[in-house]
């Protein structure tokens, strides 16, 4: 399991630094939506991310875009899932 602080993802930089330091991706990690949902596409695990307006409310639309590439690989991906308390209200 990996818990996400939403309050830690402030700009596009800090979030892409954070999430490689939280799922430890590897050193070719791109830093991008693209190179996101390529990894979390093979991954095994439960993802919960905590204090989500705070992502949207620092960065509304990219926020909202990497909040949509976890949403998208739980659905892409069986082995995946993404917890968040944004709700039904998000889509």
């Amino acid at each position: 399991m990996i818990v996400l602080d939403g309050r830690r993802m402030k700009t596009k930089a800090i979030t892409h630094t954070y999430l490689a330091d939280r799922f430890h991706f590897p050193f070719y990690y791109g830093r991008n939506l693209d190179a996101l949902a390529d990894l979390l596409a093979g991954m095994k695990d439960e993802v919960y991310l905590f204090y989500a307006q705070d992502v949207l409310d620092a960065m509304p639309e990219y926020g909202a875009e990497v909040i949509r590439v976890f949403y998208d690989a739980e659905k892409e991906n069986q082995d995946f899932s993404f917890w968040t308390n944004l709700g039904e209200s998000f889509f």
